[in-house]
């Protein structure tokens, strides 16, 4: 019958979040109530109370036969080690003016307790982008401290059609100018938006108040 039960040999005692109990070098002393003692590995022992998910200090009792004793483990916060990108965000050309998406950015972190996931780029804080900057640009991915890059481009923003909204004044006597105080236009850019013009802050040309007809 087992009347004691002593650590001969610590096994790991300081873990990073996440990490597995380990008693690999774990060894026991066992007392026996004849009074003798043998050494035995921890893995052969049952060993309860630890939780890799809860960082801080913990007891962890191991377990032989009938009789138990403590074991103190530290368990500290897992800390990024590496964050790059897994999936680039859908949209990576802009037009002038535009906010950056990064709808469909997903960053794969790496932690410096060997593990590591997957993570959307909406949980980063991201910097560098300049809407009103044409060109390409590099984009700042941080993630508790480490960071990623990638690279957009914004393109210039411009009108792809117009239309007469307001007729300005048609019909002229010759000799007076061009009147075009009343007319407005709408125009259409390539990013989808409309805007009322006045046709005054056009360029206007074709018109001679010389020739008589149309």
């Amino acid at each position: 019958m087992v009347t004691k039960v002593a650590v001969k040999t610590s096994p790991k005692t300081l873990y990073i979040e996440g990490q597995d109990f380990d008693v690999t070098n774990g060894a026991l002393t066992i007392t026996y109530n004849d009074g003798t003692s043998k050494d035995v590995k921890m893995s052969d022992a049952t060993v309860a109370g630890y939780n890799k998910n809860v960082v801080g200090m913990q007891s962890v009792v191991v377990t032989y036969g009938e009789k138990s004793v403590t074991l103190n483990v530290t368990v500290v916060k897992k800390s990024v080690t590496n964050v790059s990108i897994h999936k680039y965000p859908v949209d990576l050309e802009y037009i002038e003016g535009q906010a950056l998406d990064t709808t469909g950015g997903v960053l794969l972190v790496s932690y410096d307790n060997g593990t590591s996931e997957v993570l959307p780029m909406s949980n980063a804080t991201v910097s560098g982008y300049n809407s009103a900057l044409v060109g390409k640009q590099t984009v700042t991915v941080s993630y508790k401290g480490t960071k990623t890059t990638f690279e957009v481009e914004v393109i210039d923003k411009v009108v792809t059609g117009i239309v007469v909204k307001t007729s300005p004044k048609v019909s002229y006597i010759e000799g007076q100018e061009l009147d075009v105080t009343a007319g407005m236009i709408t125009a259409t850019y390539n990013d989808g938006e409309v805007r009322s013009i006045p046709m005054n802050e056009c360029s206007i040309t074709g018109y001679d108040k010389n020739v008589i007809g149309k």
